[in-house]
């Protein structure tokens, strides 16, 4: 194995160590490698609840706890940064019946402008989007509708 191949093995061990995705590669401090995997993790949040703020206001303070636990398992995605990352803790929320109803107005919004795919790309401007979401709480549904440039929630 050349040198460039074992150190881009290695690197991929690295990183899927920091990400949750694999164990701490030999030669490294698990300590360490830890702290810095953590660190991601915060940085993740911090991120989204800047993105997100109905779904930090509406769980509070379990929004850490929550979170936390689906970043150690979930990495980023590829496309759409905080956003696509907040849209997919909302659809782990809704999964296991935590998500707020603030959260799923949000996403109804956030999908009326993007597609999902690994994370989130842009709808073209000519896109007519139709969408609802089931708000538990207030046993509601909340209908979104984009017509080209023209965007409603209710």
């Amino acid at each position: 194995m050349s040198v460039d191949a074992r150190l881009a093995a290695q690197q991929g061990a690295l990183v899927r160590a920091l990400t949750g995705q694999g164990p701490v590669p030999s030669g490294f401090d698990a300590g360490r490698v830890d702290v810095v995997a953590r660190s991601l993790v915060m940085k993740r949040l911090r991120s989204v609840r800047r993105v997100w703020p109905g779904l930090a206001r509406g769980l509070g303070d379990d929004f850490d706890g929550l979170f936390f636990a689906y970043a150690t398992k979930t990495p980023s995605p590829r496309h759409g940064g905080a956003l696509a990352d907040g849209d997919r803790f909302v659809g782990n929320l809704i999964a296991i019946g935590r998500c707020p109803d603030e959260a799923c107005r949000e996403r109804l919004a956030v999908t009326l402008e993007y597609r999902r795919t690994d994370g989130l790309v842009r709808r073209s401007r000519w896109s007519v989007v139709v969408r609802f979401a089931l708000l538990r709480h207030r046993r509601r549904v909340a209908l979104g509708l984009r017509w080209f440039d023209w965007r409603m929630v209710v």
